[in-house]
């Protein structure tokens, strides 16, 4: 096994590990998404997805405790990582959401969104280990993270107004990238 391919085995254990605790740790006051809110999204989500979905707001998204040492060792392989959760305006631990400050636009919480429902079709750690891989497959960068492509560009089709099902169309995108049979 290579470097990278341990690298990912390791930080996607990390990853998925932090993802519990931070679950965890914001769960409990976590509210349910508002009637505005479910209504906005109904056309793109399952009802159960709706239901299950809770928000909770930070002043500011912490770093993974582990990030400053992966940044360090991805440095000495000359590999630049400019990656930094507290730059995050949002991140998803399962079905909750943290978004940081309490202002925040909806298609942020819609973006948000798909990746509850990545979480829900992949699980734990599967939506770890196919962050991590998708990070490194990326060349370390962030805007190119295939679960990140597919929450952007989800997120600007509700922008612009499109009816469509993230619950129906995500499977199909997952498949074709790899992270499902």
């Amino acid at each position: 096994m290579g470097f990278l391919q341990n690298f990912v085995t390791v930080i996607a254990s990390q990853t998925h590990e932090w993802i519990n605790q931070q679950r965890a740790l914001h769960l409990p006051q976590a509210r349910p998404l508002t009637d505005s809110e479910r209504a906005a999204f109904a056309r793109h989500f399952s009802p159960e997805i709706l239901s299950s979905t809770r928000v909770t707001f930070v002043e500011k998204i912490s770093n993974p405790p582990f990030l400053a040492s992966v940044v360090e060792q991805l440095s000495a392989l000359g590999k630049q990582v400019r990656f930094d959760f507290s730059d995050s305006e949002g991140i998803t631990f399962g079905e909750c959401i943290l978004i940081a400050g309490r202002n925040f636009p909806l298609d942020l919480l819609f973006h948000e969104m798909v990746h509850v429902e990545q979480y829900r079709l992949l699980g734990m750690p599967g939506f770890a280990r196919a962050y991590v891989q998708g990070f490194v497959d990326s060349n370390f960068i962030y805007e190119r993270i295939p679960l990140e492509v597919v929450a952007f560009e989800m997120s600007a089709r509700f922008t612009d107004g499109e009816a469509f099902s993230v619950t129906g169309e995500l499977p199909g995108w997952l498949r074709n990238m790899g992270y499902t049979s």
